[in-house]
């Protein structure tokens, strides 16, 4: 009985979440941070940081991949399972409710008013979460390198995001090996 509380609470968690969001990965990354990290103190910082970076290389929608990872980060399978299944139970609710009246939303000038100003405030939450993780992240000159290298390639050049992550975490194993103790 304890264990299917826990997995409710983790399950009323993510759902909470789930209804802030509005975006992408980028701008719920701070959101998380905030409630798992400093208000509940159920995963740190780097782990969500790790969830972020294996997030983007698995298959399909990248905020769901990291819900289930930070679940399972959390509570192990069944975290994972029930963080989800959480996180999605909102929005779910909404599409159905937006595919339903589509017609009336797109030509809805509240709509689209809405969508403007919800747009600057992504922008900022996106900034923020990149700041906070490079404040981390960024603390020594071959970080600070790798992260120049990828701002360079990334606006420049079509390469993928994930070709990117993986070719920085191969040379992340060259550049700081870790040895079994």
């Amino acid at each position: 009985m304890v264990k299917i509380k826990k997995y409710f609470k983790l399950m009323c968690i993510f759902s909470i979440m789930g209804l802030q969001m509005l975006g992408n990965l980028a701008t719920m990354v701070p959101i998380f941070e905030k409630e798992l990290v400093e208000k509940r103190n159920l995963i740190s910082k780097e782990e969500i940081l790790d969830s972020l970076s294996i997030s983007k290389c698995g298959p399909g929608a990248s905020i769901i991949n990291m819900v289930s990872f930070i679940g399972y980060n959390i509570d192990g399978l069944c975290g994972g399972i029930f963080s989800t299944l959480g996180f999605i139970f909102y929005p779910i609710i909404f599409i159905c409710i937006i595919a339903f009246s589509l017609d009336q939303f797109l030509d809805n000038v509240y709509v689209q008013s809405f969508f403007v100003g919800a747009s600057a405030c992504i922008c900022v939450n996106a900034t923020k979460s990149t700041i906070s993780f490079g404040k981390d992240t960024l603390k020594e000159k071959k970080y600070i390198l790798i992260f120049i290298i990828t701002i360079i390639f990334e606006l420049f050049t079509n390469i993928s995001s994930i070709a990117f992550i993986l070719i920085f975490a191969i040379i992340g194993f060259i550049i700081n090996p870790q040895k079994k103790s």
